[in-house]
């Protein structure tokens, strides 16, 4: 499981999207696997909104999955397979 967070001054200039793009790669090229999974608190747009950049697609939702600040959220399930990431355009580089 990998967690993605950062500071408010490192939003919207691409950098999650980018970090997602090399975990993927790595995760597909040199770990061999067939599927990767992100879950991620579902009212966070920002990262839902990257990781369907990348080509990830919602499986699924969890109900009331996390307690925070008094109050129970959901959290988003999105997935890739292999076949899918390898079809996908590569004109994007993948910066490291």
């Amino acid at each position: 499981m990998v967690g993605i967070f950062l500071g408010k001054q490192f939003c919207n200039n691409g950098y999650g999207t980018d970090v997602i793009r090399v975990l993927v790669n790595f995760t597909f090229n040199e770990m061999s696997l067939h599927k990767v999974i992100f879950l991620t608190y579902g009212l966070n747009e920002m990262a839902i909104n990257s990781y369907e950049k990348v080509g990830f697609k919602v499986e699924g939702v969890l109900k009331e999955n996390i307690y925070r600040e008094r109050q129970y959220h959901y959290e988003v399930i999105l997935a890739i397979f292999k076949e899918e990431w390898k079809s996908l355009s590569t004109d994007k580089p993948v910066r490291i």
